[in-house]
């Protein structure tokens, strides 16, 4: 099966597939952009309860998702805290455990793909807001 992939992708997920026999092409997304397949950046919140929020970003390129951030805040103080984001930077999905705005942990998950990381992080906050919440609390109590 041959895959195309852009530069920005991650060498080692590249390595990785050539070695289970597939053949990976580099190529300029710009080359084979379809205008009439782009879809704008999408932005929309999902609203939980107790002043917790899911904030959902991304954009599509011919019908694939290129790109996403997924966070769970909570309003407190007369602003958003971010409490866990989900995301596609560094050429994988990840999930990223906040406290008092610091990145703490980093999740990877090397095997999906940005469609699968989008859907995994909206059920995943949903599901789990409560306990990540709660766990934050405590957190910035100590």
């Amino acid at each position: 099966m041959n895959l195309l992939a852009d530069e920005g992708v991650d060498k080692q997920i590249v390595v990785r597939l050539r070695e289970e026999g597939y053949s990976v092409s580099y190529v300029d997304p710009r080359k084979i952009l379809d205008p009439q397949r782009l879809m704008p950046k999408k932005y929309y919140k999902i609203e939980l309860g107790n002043n917790a929020e899911i904030h959902v970003y991304f954009e599509t390129l011919n019908g694939l998702i290129i790109n996403f951030v997924v966070k769970l805040v909570l309003m407190q103080h007369g602003g958003y805290t971010e409490i866990i984001r989900f995301d596609s930077a560094h050429g994988c999905p990840h999930k990223d455990i906040i406290d008092d705005s610091t990145v703490i942990r980093k999740v990877w998950f090397e095997f999906i793909d940005n469609n699968d990381g989008l859907n995994l992080a909206v059920k995943d906050l949903k599901d789990n807001f409560e306990m990540y919440i709660e766990r934050y609390l405590k957190w910035q109590k100590k």
